[in-house]
């Protein structure tokens, strides 16, 4: 027990554990060792985050509870696989920790469960007392716990009390790889989600071999994030792929927001962060496969060096040595964001990222087209209004007027203006879609429910259709 006291380190009650849990249920897991009336821990679970140098949140989390059960595909194939290796979000003009990694055209964690050759079953609990005998179960057969704990930290649960209501977890943002415990507490997930808290069982059978990599489904996957429309936005109001560099970009140069400046500074750092080690995942696994295609180990150069660029960012804001203390860079950072200067340097290294990331997927298209797969459209490859409709050219006005008004934060009237659109075309499947998330905006979840129904009936083949569906899927829970 001496080995197991010392990795516990206990901390206060460390922050309301609200929003996800991937509850791994598969058998064969790693021996729980106990103490008569004493704490279950799995050991020897893997760090996540900082500690493990890892900045795919729910990837690493998701990679390390699985990795404790005995499945061999490592972190840079999982982020690769999923895609999360090619991803980039930003919310235009704000600095937000969980825009930058908490949003995604597409499921992370179903894709990268996937990946991993393992099935997940979505559940939601009404109260943390019924969720706290299902994590001690899977704890007591082997398996740990991945929960959501903010929209930026992820914790791995490990072990737990069994009267003190104390669970033991790899923290997301500690940078010791002991355990801490913390309280078992949770609350429902916030906006954009706006529902309960979601626990994801996923099953892994130890000894399962993962499935090949499906190469011609990776390229196209990471070309299909770059080009990810910027009139699609995540959520209405993050941007994605390439035009989430001139976002970024964009964002920098105009200064800090309604947030303290050394925040902004610091969404900044996890930004670059969160870039550089995505990139340089891609660029490992590239080049690792570098057989499979020429352009690979073309695109793995483009990587590594958009990895090598922004991996400085939060330095060149701070202007302090590498070694100097973490909170005096930040506390500097947050003082430069009122020189023009040094937020254009800024900006221009993410420009500079943008320039690599571009031909890195040039070459991927290369590589695509040779492997014989269906080349991803730059735009939405269907267009949503389907069939002529009597008064098309005044739906379509009103539609556009509903977006400005939306994009402006002006709620009420956007949907005024998006049904005035629907009454003029009831098959204007885009305004229905539209409608749908300013329904959310506004608390309306049954009248958001209806009109991304609609979409899918509309248009089912439609990129808009297919996030309608992940839509009604979160808001069913």
């Amino acid at each position: 027990m001496d080995r197991l006291r010392s990795r516990l380190a206990p901390v206060g009650t460390g922050l309301p554990l609200a929003v996800l849990a991937l509850l791994l249920t598969a058998g064969g897991g790693r021996a729980v060792r106990a103490q008569a009336a004493g704490p279950k821990m799995i050991e020897h679970v893997p760090p996540i985050g900082w500690a493990g140098h890892k900045r795919g949140f729910m990837v690493a989390a998701l990679q390390a509870a699985a990795s404790a059960q005995g499945c061999p595909l490592p972190y840079e194939e999982l982020m690769v696989t999923s895609g999360d290796a090619f991803r980039l979000c930003w919310w235009p003009g704000r600095y937000f920790y969980w825009t930058v990694d908490a949003m995604w055209p597409e499921d992370v964690v179903a894709t990268a469960a996937a990946a991993l050759g393992a099935t997940i079953d979505r559940r939601t609990f009404n109260s943390s007392d019924e969720a706290w005998p299902e994590v001690c179960r899977s704890i007591d057969e082997g398996r740990p716990v991945v929960l959501w704990a903010t929209p930026l930290f992820i914790n791995v649960i490990c072990g737990y009390e069994p009267h003190g209501r104390r669970m033991y977890v790899q923290p997301y943002d500690a940078t010791s790889t002991a355990y801490s415990a913390k309280p078992f507490e949770y609350g429902p997930l916030p906006w954009p989600w706006d529902s309960p808290a979601e626990f994801i069982f996923v099953h892994y059978e130890r000894g399962s071999r993962p499935p090949d990599l499906d190469w011609p489904e990776i390229v196209a996957r990471a070309i299909r994030w770059a080009d990810w429309p910027p009139t699609s936005k995540l959520h209405e109001t993050s941007l994605c792929g390439l035009a989430a560099y001139d976002a970024l970009a964009q964002t920098i140069r105009q200064g800090p927001d309604q947030h303290d400046p050394a925040v902004c500074a610091g969404v900044i750092q996890s930004a670059s962060e969160i870039l550089a080690d995505a990139r340089t995942c891609a660029a490992v696994v590239l080049r690792d496969h570098a057989a499979v295609h020429e352009a690979f180990a073309e695109a793995a150069s483009h990587y590594e060096a958009e990895a090598v660029i922004v991996k400085p960012l939060f330095g060149v804001l701070a202007q302090l040595p590498a070694d100097a203390d973490w909170q005096d860079k930040r506390a500097a950072a947050g003082r430069n964001f009122a020189r023009p200067e040094a937020r254009e340097q800024a900006a221009l290294l993410i420009e500079q990222a943008k320039a690599e990331e571009v031909q890195a997927v040039d070459a991927l298209r290369r590589a695509l087209k040779d492997l014989a797969a269906p080349q991803p459209p730059a735009t939405e490859p269907k267009p949503l209004t389907t069939g002529p409709a009597p008064n098309a050219q005044q739906a379509e006005e009103r539609y556009q007027r509903g977006l400005e008004l939306k994009h402006a934060g002006q709620m009420t009237q956007a949907a005024d203006e998006l049904r005035a659109a629907i009454a003029a075309d009831p098959k204007h499947a885009k305004a229905h879609y539209a409608l749908a998330w300013v329904l959310l905006d506004l608390k309306d979840k049954g009248g958001a429910r209806a009109e991304f129904q609609k979409v899918v009936e509309l248009a089912p083949d439609s990129d808009e259709a297919k996030q309608a569906q992940q839509a009604l899927q979160r808001l069913a829970r």
